[in-house]
């Protein structure tokens, strides 16, 4: 071979090494560029999270911000969010994230993707059990807002003017106030039963404490054992409830009545009580600032033996989950530590200030007055949360026993008989439980 030749075949094959070479280095570059690109996330929430809260809004704009992860939010109506993100969960249709208020008893926890990060040891006893997959203990909610008390909002100038003091320390002295109330012109309690969620909260705010001090009877209801509706004790708390109306301590249009309407009504002194969760703290802030400190919060006592009285303290009203059908976990999960930050949560507290869901994170955040009486109430008055969400002995007993409790109260209060509010209760549950295999169902 000539050297003619070999300095060809040399030069050829030089000139194939630096082609490959550089081959390599432009998919090397292109692999590079998948990496760093700008990721967006798809993120699901009830409308009514974010409409007119500047707190939710700022927070889920600082966290992009930091993060430098985009969201393409998906907004759906507090009436059908519900169901449209057990259908999407169901069907792996639910995006990246999503953030609700509905607990694991409620929507189907197996299609949540187990989540980690440095908050997740310093969540609050209160809410850690809201937080975990019961089936394998798996951490799937992450709390953002705060820890709500549920009761009764009331006007201070009213019950000033009534001569009511408070706590009230049962039944008697409840529907005693309604009366001295009602003697001054004013409407005792107005109840938005126009939505499906509000009536409820007179019994989720009342009802554990019975629970927690019969606890032979709790069992037996987890299991199957016992039926609500024979147990005169348990019924009698939505007689009184129903009882409110019937002695004419509530609003005449409280049918068609909406939140909005009631927290007017409360702020402006037409009516001295609506029972409300402390998300209407915010709202009443925006709409009535010059009202919101003749505004305060106590207990709703529907037990007519005091030693059953409780302080309702409720898990973290909101959480932020991941479905485990999303195709960028590892970025929500990314996100969601963003989001449990003191920058992101300044934002949402600073608006809806509220008793942070976590212990020594290193950082405190603003808690509103009504907060801080019920926190006082507790010194002298059990706490506990509502009887889905409360811990007996450490297990969540009745979470399973739902049975659409919301639209049975709301039943009750459109004149249902408490006896047959409570049977239909029971139905619901016990075909849900039965549908789900639970023991004794």
């Amino acid at each position: 071979m000539t050297k003619k030749y070999i300095t060809l075949i040399t030069l050829l094959a030089f000139l194939a090494a630096s082609i490959f070479a550089n081959g390599n280095q432009d998919e090397g570059s292109k692999n590079d560029n998948s990496m760093d690109k700008e990721v967006t996330l798809e993120l699901l929430i009830d409308a009514t999270y974010i409409s007119g809260n500047d707190g939710f809004t700022n927070a889920l704009n600082k966290a992009q911000e930091m993060s430098g992860i985009k969201l393409n939010i998906s907004q759906y109506p507090g009436d059908q969010f519900e169901n449209v993100l057990r259908t999407k969960l169901a069907t792996g249709n639910a995006g990246d994230i999503f953030i609700c208020s509905y607990g694991l008893n409620v929507m189907p926890a197996e299609f949540y993707a187990p989540l980690d990060g440095p908050w997740a040891s310093k969540i609050t006893s209160v809410t850690k059990p809201s937080s975990i997959r019961p089936s394998d203990g798996a951490l799937v909610k992450v709390p953002f807002s705060g820890q709500s008390n549920f009761g009764l909002i009331y006007n201070k100038e009213v019950l000033k003017k009534a001569g009511v003091s408070l706590p009230m320390k049962d039944f008697s002295e409840f529907t005693a106030a309604c009366e001295a109330i009602k003697k001054t012109g004013v409407t005792p309690i107005v109840v938005p039963n126009g939505e499906n969620w509000t009536a409820q909260i007179f019994l989720l705010s009342s009802l554990t404490g019975y629970y927690s001090n019969n606890m032979d009877i709790t069992r037996k209801l987890s299991r199957n054992e016992m039926k609500p509706q024979d147990i005169p004790e348990l019924v009698q708390f939505w007689k009184n409830a129903a009882a409110l109306v019937e002695m004419g301590y509530v609003n005449d249009n409280y049918m068609s009545t909406m939140q909005a309407d009631g927290e007017k009504a409360v702020a402006e002194g037409t009516a001295a009580f609506m029972c409300m969760i402390d998300g209407s703290y915010g709202n009443i802030s925006k709409a009535y600032p010059d009202k919101i400190d003749d505004l305060g919060m106590t207990t709703t006592p529907l037990w007519d033996d005091e030693k059953d009285g409780m302080v309702l303290t409720n898990p973290s009203a909101l959480f932020i989950s991941v479905p485990k059908s999303s195709e960028n976990i590892d970025k929500a999960q990314d996100f969601i530590n963003v989001m449990i930050s003191e920058p992101v949560m300044k934002e949402y507290y600073s608006v809806v200030p509220g008793a942070m869901p976590y212990d020594d994170m290193g950082f405190d955040l603003p808690a509103n007055s009504w907060n801080k009486e019920m926190r006082t109430y507790s010194e002298t008055i059990t706490p506990l949360s509502d009887w889905s969400n409360n811990p007996f002995n450490g297990e969540l007993l009745l979470n399973p026993l739902w049975g659409d409790f919301n639209l049975q109260v709301q039943s009750l209060f459109a004149g249902l008989p408490a006896e047959k509010a409570v049977e239909a209760w029971y139905k619901k549950y016990s075909q849900d439980a039965k549908a789900k295999g639970l023991s004794g169902f």
